[in-house]
Formats: C-alpha cells, structure tokens, sequence
C-alpha cells in the first residue's frame, strides 16, 4: 500500500538522464527571490552560495515582485542574478529544488532529481502538505524539530535531511551603525515579526506590561512585518485595544511602545537591530527563527521560547529561553487557517517577565551572554560555513 500521507512516487525508469561526469552540476533553484520573508532571505543566500562555485551551473526561477530587486539585493548582485534566470538547462539532467510551501511545489514536473525545501512552526502538518512531500525525492528541513514532526505526520523518513539555515555573519555585525529611531528612549527591547498570533504579541505585550511601568526608562520598538494583509492603522488599533480591554490598563500606564512598518531594505535591517539593547519574541512556535540568529550575530541580548527550531541554535549560554507551560490547541479562530488542529507552545508571561527585568538589570552579564551568541552565529551558523552542507547534498547526485 502507499505510505501514508499520499502516494508514492514512482520509480524513475532505469534510462534516467544522469548529470555528466567532470561536468557543473546542474541545478534549477526556484524559490520566493525577492520575498521579504524567511523563504526569501534563504533563497537569496544559498543562490549565491551556488553562484559562486564552479561545481554547480544554476538557473533561477522565481516569480513576480521583480520591482523589489533594488530592496533585497545589492545592486552588483541584480546583473547575476537576471543571468541565472537566462540560463539554458537540460531538466532531465538537472536537480531541480523547490524552495516553497508544498501548496507552491508542483510535484508532477519532471526532472533528474526533486527536492522540496519548506519548514512549519507546529507540532504536525497539513495533510496536504504531507501528500506533496511524499512525491518529491527530498525534502530539506531546517531543524530535527521539523524532521520529527514531519515525520509524526506522515512524510516518509527516507525523504527527510536536515539541512540549516544560515546567516551572513559579515552583513548581521554588532558594529553595524544604528538606525535612528524617532521616539525610542532608553533601554530599547526590538521585536522583529511578521504580524500574526504565532509570533505571540500577546504574550509579550502581556509581559512586557507586568515587567515595566509608564516611569520607567524603557521602550519595547515593534517592528511588523504585513504579509497577512493588515493595514499599520488596524494593527495600532488592535494593539490598543489590547493593552485596554485584556490588560486593562489606559494608554498612559502603559511603558512605552514604538510601533515600526514598512519594508525596510535588505542590507539596512542589522542597523534596526544595533539600534536597540536587546531582542525578545515570544514565539508560539518556529520552524526555524531567523529573526533570533540574526539579533545573535549583531550581539544582542536575545530571549526566545523554549520550543521548536530556534532551538537549533539557542542554548542558556548564548541566550535567554523563555519557559514553556505545555503545548496548547491551536485556536479555532486562528488568523491563519493552516495551524488549525495543531498545536504550538503556551510561553509563560510570568517567566518573560523574570527574563525582561533579568536583561534591564544585569547587563553586563546579558552583553557576555550576547558575545558568546555572536561568537556561535559565526562559528556555526555564517553562510560560508552552512554552505558546505548545502554543497554535500547536492554533489552526492552527481
């Protein structure tokens, strides 16, 4: 019978085209190239990685937004990349990746070898997910938090590696110059997110709100990303109300909140994180947790939740985990549909606000705490280093 999840995929036939020998391998990448989500960032990193060896001949396909080309890549890097979406290959000889959501991956094109690159934030996955995956080759996920609950799902282990992501330790430095930010003061705690009630809002405004006071010299900067479609005014709204009907409290009893929108380009966004003193998301769930790595690489003080793939990179000794109270059902209501029926993790507000005050007020050891996250984000996690991983994968089809 087929595995469960969805059909297997059938066996290629015997006179499958195979790369050449002493030849480039080729590669077909198509991916979010100019998204400003994690998918995107990944994308862009590992096309160049690739680009820039000998081994592999790319072709990059991606769809639309090409006006955001000037926002998310250097001008230098605009040239290449429209060369790479040129370039001739032979699919049947090609390793084609997927670098998408499996609702994005078509799974009946053909090509030497198919692999899916995706990652999810919760403890399973959606069914139709796991029917995708069980059709390509490979599929590469970030963490072995995702190789578990991939697996708990119903994708075959034997489709499954681990592949992480990476950071660009050289662009993501703690002396990046800092962004000025109108209306910060003092201590200023950053939380970089796309806006949605995974990335637990709540909980931080929640804690932020028991941890400090309207005198006290302190801003939490918010800086939200819109991908769920939700307009700057409509999410101030939502956050006041919050902070008046679940906290009840008036505006002015609340410790200062700075509320940031709009893209920010690329090569600007380690200047927004050594602008402030320290980073905190309190996550309900990762796939992997890009934001965290890169407030690590630029030497902040860094608080995240005890669960999912951030956990990949995030010790006690290089950062500050915030306690979990058990897996919780995801909400009916949720304002994203494909969590439904899961579960993610229940941060604890009483531990976040011990971790906020505990950042505040030790900060000679949060700033030892934060050079050993540097230290690590280089020594693990600079692309240069995930690159080799990426290459191993790939050279074993040639």
């Amino acid at each position: 019978p087929p595995p469960a999840g969805g059909p297997a995929w059938p066996a290629r036939p015997e006179a499958a085209a195979a790369a050449v020998p002493g030849q480039p391998l080729p590669v077909i990448w198509r991916g979010d190239l100019y998204g400003l989500t994690g998918y995107g960032d990944e994308t862009r990193s590992w096309v160049r990685c690739l680009l820039s060896d000998g081994r592999f001949r790319v072709r990059l396909e991606t769809a639309g937004a090409g006006h955001r080309a000037e926002l998310v890549l250097e001008p230098e890097e605009i040239e290449a990349v429209r060369a790479a979406q040129a370039t001739e290959l032979d699919d049947a000889t090609a390793v084609l990746v997927w670098h998408y959501p499996p609702p994005q991956v078509r799974p009946e094109r053909r090509a030497r070898v198919r692999v899916c690159r995706t990652m999810f934030e919760t403890d399973s996955l959606p069914r139709t997910w796991v029917s995708v995956c069980n059709r390509m080759d490979e599929v590469w996920v970030p963490t072995a938090f995702n190789l578990k609950s991939f697996e708990a799902a119903g994708v075959r282990p034997d489709r499954l590696r681990v592949l992480p992501m990476g950071i660009d330790a050289d662009r993501f430095r703690p002396d990046a110059e800092p962004m000025r930010l109108p209306g910060r003061r003092g201590f200023a705690f950053l939380s970089n997110f796309d806006w949605g009630q995974r990335k637990g809002w709540d909980v931080l405004l929640r804690a932020y709100a028991g941890a400090f006071g309207p005198r006290d010299d302190v801003t939490l900067v918010l800086k939200l990303s819109q991908t769920q479609g939700q307009r700057q005014e409509l999410i101030e709204r939502r956050v006041m109300d919050f902070v008046m009907r679940e906290l009840g409290l008036d505006p002015d009893q609340m410790p200062d909140v700075l509320l940031l929108s709009g893209d920010i380009p690329a090569h600007r966004m380690p200047s927004l994180y050594t602008a402030c003193d320290a980073f905190v998301l309190a996550s309900r769930g990762e796939g992997w947790g890009r934001p965290y790595l890169e407030a690590m690489a630029c030497g902040l003080p860094t608080i995240g939740t005890r669960w999912s793939g951030n956990l990949a990179f995030m010790t006690d000794d290089n950062s500050y985990l915030i306690d979990v109270e058990g897996l919780e059902p995801v909400p009916a209501g949720v304002d994203s549909a494909v969590y439904r029926g899961h579960r993610w993790a229940r941060p604890s507000v009483e531990h976040l606000v011990v971790l906020l005050r505990r950042v505040y007020e030790h900060r000679v050891e949060a700033r030892a705490r934060a050079r050993q996250a540097r230290a690590d984000a280089v020594a693990r996690w600079h692309w240069p280093v995930v690159a080799r991983e990426l290459h191993r994968e790939l050279l074993k089809f040639t």
